[in-house]
């Protein structure tokens, strides 16, 4: 039985429940499951095929989940564009996936319309809430996809046809599109329902629901609401307005179950103690993912809202959640905890402390998409996390830092050479080496070196303004420190880390050389 099946059966015995939650709309298993045919059928009425791709891009809404299961039924794969993205980053996924559509919302819609329409491979796109006078060049409203005629045929699709195409950064940092079959996702979703945990008293309760701070077009978003509905529980859905009322919104809507991003939780953290908001999570299981927890967190979440900090531990090319943790609260060194059901680890051992972590998970992704087919990994192959972990006195894993230079922003992957590659392209730079330090808020902060071009000038605005025009916001250094030339060491490199370190003597050079 696929994803959609699983979901179809659910709905039909449970059809008057509430399957998603907002706050202005409410939507029943039953209405969500006739939207679902209704959008498929929209597929089929415009040739829009299995194997076919569709670039999606919206924020958090009821139509996203709809849209998510009539791929899933008709076997069209599925393009989840990040909401952080640049509209360069926009266009260049649409055409390297080859998606021949594109639906979206208004927003996202007009914020990237320029570099949308120019996307050569798009033969057909709907938008949410388009302008009347923008229905044309093969642009049309959402109301004409879900318009057509309630489809219940059998849908034709198998556990080996590909399901989605998932863009993360690469270590070149290029993108790179990470595919799952069908059988991925359902294999990735059973791994996410052994994490979705509520209470025993709020799990049995009246329409109990879940809530994800991390944006539903997000691959593990998406994993937690598939997962969430195929236990039957409500997903509930913020919008950005919502999040920035946080201590209000979940005092009004009471979720059993919260995930979100260490730094989502520092948010709320920081919401509560700046207006002095009363917040009683002692009920509510939260789970921090997407970067390591700094126990400072989780001790202060505990003191402040009575609720014992969870962690899931994952990445997209392992399918999801592979390694829990249930009580943050109670260790006081970084732990990432316990591998889930028949996930494999092992550590290769490159220092006494501990070595990288190496993962075989059950949820098996295909392969890596090249922009033209999928370079297949081996079916039985080890992951290489890039992180350095060691064996605790129970068992668990001690994370200790990350092998590769990845810097985590929020929860979102960023590579310096990415960076780098955009700013040595403006004319009044020379060179340039991006490095991070720790911040408590998003755990990272990116500092950029720059060394001027001789006898040009130029000032971080304006460095600010050009990469603004080339990269996901979140990608844009918080601070640029201006040298006369980059250091090296002896042997021609250079170590980020070092640099990390010598952070405040850069700093110090700076003002030196004003």
């Amino acid at each position: 039985m696929n994803t959609f099946s699983s979901f179809r059966k659910h709905a039909l015995l449970h059809s008057k429940e509430i399957a998603v939650k907002s706050m202005n709309h409410n939507i029943s298993f039953f209405n969500l499951l006739f939207l679902i045919q209704r959008i498929a059928a929209g597929f089929k009425n415009a040739k829009i095929i299995k194997g076919d791709r569709i670039s999606i891009h919206m924020g958090n809404c009821f139509e996203l989940i709809a849209t998510y299961y009539a791929c899933l039924k008709t076997g069209v794969i599925f393009v989840p564009l990040n909401l952080k993205l640049s509209t360069k980053e926009v266009k260049n996924l649409i055409q390297h996936s080859s998606s021949c559509a594109y639906i979206g919302d208004k927003k996202r819609f007009y914020e990237t319309k320029k570099e949308i329409e120019s996307c050569t491979t798009l033969e057909k796109k709907w938008v949410i809430g388009l302008k009347s006078e923008d229905k044309e060049n093969n642009t049309y409203d959402w109301e004409d996809i879900i318009s057509q005629s309630y489809d219940d045929s059998e849908d034709n699709t198998y556990t080996d046809d590909i399901a989605s195409i998932f863009y993360t950064s690469g270590t070149t940092g290029h993108p790179k599109g990470i595919v799952y079959s069908q059988k991925t996702l359902i294999d990735a979703i059973n791994l996410t329902k052994t994490t979705i945990n509520p209470k025993p008293s709020k799990a049995d309760g009246d329409n109990p629901a879940i809530l994800s701070l991390v944006d539903l077009i997000s691959p593990w978003s998406i994993l937690i609401t598939l997962a969430a509905l195929h236990k039957g529980y409500s997903v509930l859905l913020f919008s950005e307005i919502d999040i920035e009322n946080i201590t209000e919104k979940l005092n009004e809507t009471k979720p059993v179950w919260i995930a979100g991003t260490p730094s989502n939780f520092h948010k709320i953290l920081k919401k509560a103690e700046r207006n002095n908001n009363s917040l009683d999570l002692s009920e509510t299981v939260c789970v921090a993912g997407g970067d390591s927890c700094a126990t400072e967190v989780s001790q202060k979440f505990f003191e402040l809202f009575g609720s014992r900090l969870q962690s899931s531990y994952g990445q997209t090319e392992l399918g999801g959640p592979v390694i829990y943790h249930h009580d943050l609260y109670a260790i006081n060194e970084p732990s990432i905890g316990w591998p889930l059901p028949d996930v494999e680890i092992k550590i290769k051992e490159t220092q006494s402390s501990g070595g990288e972590l190496l993962i075989r998970s059950p949820a098996k992704t295909i392969g890596i998409w090249n922009g033209h087919d999928i370079e297949r990994f081996p079916s039985d192959r080890w992951l290489a996390t890039g992180d350095l972990v060691r064996l605790g006195n129970n068992k668990n894993l001690i994370f200790l830092g990350r092998e590769k230079e990845q810097i985590k922003i929020e929860g979102y992957p960023v590579y310096p050479i990415e960076i780098e590659h955009i700013l040595i392209q403006h004319n009044d730079i020379a060179a340039s080496i991006v490095f991070s330090i720790p911040d408590n808020l998003a755990g990272e902060r990116i500092i950029a070196l720059i060394q001027q071009k001789k006898d040009h000038s130029i000032n971080a605005e304006k460095i600010a303004s050009y990469l603004s025009d080339n990269l996901a916001h979140y990608k844009n250094p918080s601070e640029y420190i201006f040298i006369k030339e980059i250091p090296i060491n002896a042997t021609g490199k250079i170590s980020r880390r070092k640099l990390s370190d010598e952070y405040h003597s850069l700093k110090s050079q700076e003002k030196n050389n004003v």
